[in-house]
C-alpha cells in the first residue's frame, strides 16, 4: 500500500516544510517509510505538483492509524492555508509482481525479471515460474 501525497500549489512554504517534517518523521512508527520526496518532479504530460511524496506502508491498517495520529493531524489542520494537497492510497502490485523493462530482454530473447523489493527464496521461485510463463509466450516475440 502506498499513500501518496500531492502539492499541487504551496502557499506557505516555511509552515508546508515544518508540517511535513513532522508527518514523514512519524512515519517509522506506523512501519512506514518514504519512497520519493521531490520539491522538483519533472513533467513528462501535464501539470507539475510543486512537491510530490510517496510513501509505501505495509498494510491499510498502518496507513490508517498514520492518518488518525497527532502527526499527521499536523498536515490535516489548517493544511489550506500552507497548500493545496492531495493524499491518496493506492494498492501497490502483487506479491508475485515482476517488472519487465525494455531493458529486460536480453539478445538472446530471454526476459530477465527483476522483483520490485528484496525476495526471499519463496518469492524466488515465484519469479521464476512467472519468468518461464513469459519467455513461454514470448517465443517467437
Amino acid at each position: 500500500m502506498y499513500v501518496i501525497i500531492n502539492a499541487v500549489e504551496i502557499k506557505d512554504a516555511e509552515s508546508f516544510k515544518s508540517k511535513m517534517v513532522t508527518v514523514v518523521s512519524a512515519l517509522p512508527s506506523f512501519g512506514g517509510h518514504l519512497l520519493a520526496d521531490s520539491s522538483s518532479p519533472s513533467s513528462l504530460d501535464g501539470d507539475i505538483p510543486q512537491r510530490f511524496l510517496v510513501i509505501a506502508f505495509g498494510n491499510v491498517t498502518d496507513i490508517n492509524s498514520w492518518k488518525e495520529s497527532p502527526a499527521y493531524k499536523v498536515l490535516d489542520n489548517e493544511r489550506d492555508k500552507a497548500a493545496k494537497v492531495q493524499v491518496f492510497s493506492v494498492d501497490g502490485l502483487p506479491d508475485a509482481a515482476i517488472a519487465l523493462s525494455a531493458s529486460a530482454i536480453n539478445g538472446t530473447g530471454q526476459v530477465q525479471t527483476t522483483k520490485f523489493y528484496p525476495v526471499g527464496d519463496q518469492d524466488r521461485k515465484k519469479g521464476r515460474a512467472v519468468s518461464n510463463s513469459i519467455q513461454d509466450i514470448c517465443k517467437g516475440c
